[in-house]
């Protein structure tokens, strides 16, 4: 008889872990509305000073929006064997980085690559006001209270 039984955790993430997981990552969503209608669609970014940048080219929906438009901007990862994962979502505001001292200073800080061809020379930024991020995670929980780190089945 099998006495171990399957405990599963969903925490809040701290504001700097979130940052962290950020980091470590490339592709992402960014959600806004546009012409009355919901668009999500992914960007490559790179975070520097608290803030999410990436690159978009002159005619983009993006770059058409404005400045200080509201956002969210979407983060995730996910390992569908283990049931495990984890999200970060940015609620904030975005705008075009058109100072070009700013440009620069973004430039030797941080490379984005954007994945998308064509000329992306237009630097986007999203200043955020809220960020939150929940994790799951999931242990085999022993009789005896020890905690044993989860293995998905066969």
């Amino acid at each position: 008889m099998n006495t171990l039984r399957e405990v599963v955790w969903v925490d809040d993430l701290d504001v700097e872990v979130c940052w962290r997981l950020l980091a470590r990552s490339v592709l992402g969503r960014i959600g806004f509305v546009y012409d009355c209608e919901p668009k999500i669609p992914p960007v490559n970014f790179r975070v520097a000073k608290s803030i999410v940048l990436f690159r978009t080219g002159r005619e983009t929906t993006l770059r058409s929006l404005g400045s200080e438009v509201p956002v969210a901007f979407e983060v995730d990862e996910a390992d569908p064997r283990a049931e495990t994962g984890w999200s970060v979502l940015i609620n904030g505001h975005l705008s075009e980085v058109v100072e070009a001292s700013e440009r620069a200073e973004l430039t030797k800080a941080v490379a984005v690559h954007p994945w998308a061809p064509g000329p992306r020379d237009h630097w986007m930024k999203i200043v955020p006001s809220v960020v939150t991020g929940r994790a799951i995670s999931r242990r085999r929980s022993h009789p005896d209270g020890v905690l044993l780190p989860y293995m998905p089945p066969d």
